[in-house]
Parts: structure tokens; C-alpha cells; sequence
């Protein structure tokens, strides 16, 4: 799923940034995010947040299991636990960590095209 960037300017000159997916729908997840920590900051803070979440969502993308997918794998396991021990889940593991890192030292744009062309 691509996610653009947009601004929207409410009818009391209040400012918000959010991020639309290819349907012109904000996303539910990040838009949630956005208002619930950054609402009250500036414009640019929101935009800086939602370049990052967007940069993110790439990497996300060309991973096997979204972070999403994960922590409802996890919630499973965690109510299917017959003794109630529950484990420290692991969100992500040593090659997801390398992966991430290595994709925030490359642009969007070029994170973009490299998604687009393993699509292809």
C-alpha cells in the first residue's frame, strides 16, 4: 500500500498532516498516531512525523509480515496460552533491525523505486 503525504487547513485555520492511500482514504492507523501525539504541535512537527511513518510504511511493505499482522500473531499466542506465561514478545527480530537500519540510510524516493522494482 502506497501512502502520500497531504495537509489539511480546518475551517478555524487549524493545520493537520495525514497520509492518504492510493483511494484518497486517510490512513486509519497513522492518522490515529498523528492526532493523538501531534495535534497540538506544529504543522512542520506533523509533517516531519509523517515523512517518517511513510519512509516506514516502505520498509514495511517489503516485508513478509506487517508490524500489524504481528502483534495480532502475537495477541493470538498470548490468549491461546494454556499456563498464562506469557513471553516477552519479540516485535522485531536481528535481520528485521539490520533491514530497517540500512533502509533509513537511502531516501524515499529511491526506497520507493527499490519497493516497485522487487513488486515487479
Amino acid at each position: 500500500m502506497e501512502l502520500r503525504r497531504a495537509s489539511l487547513i480546518f475551517q478555524n485555520g487549524e493545520r493537520f498532516s495525514l497520509l492518504l492511500n492510493e483511494s484518497g482514504i486517510p490512513d486509519f492507523w497513522t492518522t490515529l498516531y498523528l492526532t493523538t501525539f501531534y495535534r497540538s504541535s506544529t504543522q512542520e512537527t506533523m509533517r516531519s512525523v509523517s515523512n517518517v511513518l511513510v519512509h516506514f510504511k516502505i520498509w514495511e511493505n517489503a516485508q513478509p509480515l506487517s508490524f500489524f499482522e504481528k502483534i495480532l500473531k502475537i495477541t493470538e499466542v498470548a490468549e491461546n496460552e494454556a499456563n498464562g506465561n506469557i513471553q516477552c514478545p519479540q516485535f522485531i527480530n536481528i535481520a528485521e533491525a539490520q533491514s530497517l537500519a540500512r533502509h533509513c540510510r537511502i531516501k524515499t524516493v529511491a526506497a520507493r523505486r527499490r519497493l516497485t522494482k522487487k513488486k515487479s
